[in-house]
């Protein structure tokens, strides 16, 4: 199992650092909705037990069973120059809060492309409505400063790890997406 969680946080970090490009995506888990009243056009993603909407300026660039019961998805903010990027990893069983965040911390340590890491010490937070532990990151890569949070919880029997980063020139850019992915987080 440890195995497995190690493979799983490496792929994690590679993808979360590579630049946006379009993957094959299951179609069928995502649906566009429209507005009359001039707020954001949405699509829906619906997947391996949750749910969300994010804005049509935002697309997801990878899901992926990585093992029987682990299952990961990423969405990120289109464009070449765009930072925004949020990575879902859930599990079909319970883990413990403070290990998959140490778990993600451990693997961004490992990336040779990020410099001046900085971790904040884990605390109490909600993601959407659900109760869940957080600790906020920064570092700099290529030049650009980052920030993001990884994000833990456990519900209705599943544990998902959320990573979010961007660079910090992005965070106007990024917020309204982030609000409306978080707002709109599911379980099904």
């Amino acid at each position: 199992m440890k195995t497995s969680l190690t493979f799983l946080l490496a792929f994690l970090l590679i993808t979360s650092c590579k630049n946006a490009t379009d993957t094959t995506v299951n179609i069928e888990n995502h649906a566009t909705t429209s507005t009359d009243d001039g707020s954001v056009n949405k699509s829906k993603y619906q997947g391996n037990g949750f749910s969300f909407s994010y804005p049509e300026d935002w697309h997801v660039t990878d899901e992926e069973l990585i093992e029987e019961g682990i299952y990961y998805m990423a969405v990120e903010k289109k464009g070449l120059n765009s930072s925004g990027l949020m990575t879902i990893v859930s599990f079909d069983y319970i883990l413990d809060h403070d290990l998959m965040i140490d778990m993600n911390i451990e693997e961004l340590k490992l990336n040779s492309f990020i410099n001046n890491l900085n971790f904040d010490p884990i605390e109490d937070d909600e993601f959407s409505t659900i109760k869940s532990r957080t600790s906020s990151f920064e570092f700099t890569t290529m030049g650009l400063k980052h920030q993001g949070k990884i994000i833990a919880f456990t519900n209705q029997g599943s544990s998902y790890a959320i990573l979010t980063q961007e660079a910090l020139e992005d965070h106007q850019k990024n917020s309204q997406g982030f609000r409306i992915i978080e707002n709109s987080f599911n379980i099904d």
